[in-house]
């Protein structure tokens, strides 16, 4: 799972982004990057590295540039190999466009093509890159730059939460979401953009979840955000209540062998709280007594690791609750055309709360109006 962190503010981002990334390395992750407009030429400087954060960091203290505005990334190889080329950020053939992306282009080798057509050449395997270089080709010919993002965003098919710095406006970070979470945090010293807000909680004082088909222009002291449409749209931010306790890997060779050996423990601690917490708990679940009551049968929803949860709580449903259960890969049933509304609970698990294809069966799931909750790792999912 890719993260995005950006910062532009009236400090330098560099040490900022990285402790941002190093936040969210939970996610897994195989390469790293960093870029920023630099704060003595004016240029954007790039610092990339496949493997872990460390390489990254060594690499960064090779090239001791920063600014006040920058972004950076890591990645889980989907285009191209797991290389310091394929790594974000991507740029432009001018190398004044530097970009960083979560999510598919779902139609990036027809853009690639149409690009090629126009003399652009690509450093990577990416489907990212073609995203910079059509910014690249739609600002040299309209220089309004929210009619460039609306075209932009008329072209690009898929999922994409991104940020993005232009040369052209030195005190903009620009942030785009479709399909796929991003949020703006803000503090005395500047704005946020993350992918999760874990990235800077503690940091901020307020932070703003974008919306669905959005994009913004973030400087340090304001956030203009409109809609696909072009519509200007209104920031209700909001305290952040999140806090930050350092979640380090506690000597574990990465994460998922650390929550491999703790979940012993907080199987045992989940239960402690549902028995303190009584009847309350089923308050905060959005069905009423009757449904709850009436339920035949219960689908659970997951890919990977959160699939097989699923499949152990079929297990358990059946033989302590004697309801139906099954569960399902979100990937496939999302495709499947025969599904229950009456008595049934639809329940989505997600490790990292911003699984791309579970979303989008809890989307589809609540567009038909079928009673949907959730099981996350992440409260501000």
């Amino acid at each position: 799972m890719c993260s995005v962190v950006g910062y532009v503010g009236s400090t330098l981002s560099r040490s900022k982004i990285v402790r941002g990334l190093e936040r969210l390395e939970y996610r897994g992750y195989d390469s790293a990057g960093f870029a920023c407009l630099n704060s003595t030429t004016n240029q954007i400087d790039h610092v990339k590295a496949a493997g872990g954060l460390d390489k990254l960091v060594s690499k960064c203290s090779e090239f001791p540039f920063d600014g006040f505005l920058g972004i950076g990334h890591t990645r889980w190889s989907t285009h191209g190999a797991s290389t310091a080329e394929n790594a974000h950020p991507h740029f432009d053939c001018q190398k004044t466009i530097a970009l960083v992306h979560n999510g598919i282009i779902e139609n990036h080798r027809e853009l690639k093509s149409e690009l090629e057509l126009h003399d652009h050449a690509f450093a990577s395997d990416t489907d990212t890159e073609i995203i910079a270089h059509l910014l690249e080709q739609i600002s040299a010919q309209e220089k309004n730059i929210v009619q460039v993002l609306l075209l932009l965003v008329n072209k690009l098919e898929g999922a994409y939460a991104l940020a993005a710095l232009l040369s052209a406006y030195p005190d903009t970070i620009i942030a785009i979401r479709k399909r796929s979470p991003l949020c703006i945090g803000k503090a005395e010293d500047g704005m946020y953009v993350a992918s999760d807000e874990l990235a800077f909680a503690g940091h901020i004082e307020e932070v703003f979840f974008m919306p669905d088909e959005s994009f913004a222009l973030i400087s340090k002291n304001t956030v203009d955000l409109y809609d696909f449409k072009g519509n200007l749209l209104v920031c209700n931010f909001r305290k952040s209540l999140l806090e930050w306790s350092s979640n380090t890997k506690q000597g574990y060779e990465h994460y998922m062998l650390k929550e491999i050996y703790e979940q012993k423990a907080i199987l045992l601690k989940t239960v402690d709280l549902l028995k303190k917490s009584g009847d309350a708990f089923f308050d905060t679940l959005g069905l009423s007594d009757k449904q709850i009551q009436d339920l035949e049968s219960v689908v659970f929803i997951g890919c990977g690791t959160s699939y097989n949860a699923g499949r152990i709580a079929q297990f358990f449903f059946d033989s302590l609750c004697s309801i139906r259960c099954e569960a399902v890969l979100a990937s496939e049933y999302r495709s499947m055309n025969y599904r229950e509304k009456e008595r049934v609970l639809y329940m989505a698990i997600s490790q990292s709360g911003e699984t791309a294809d579970t979303l989008e069966v809890i989307r589809l799931l609540k567009k038909l109006h079928f009673p949907v909750t959730t099981l996350t790792n992440v409260a501000s999912s």
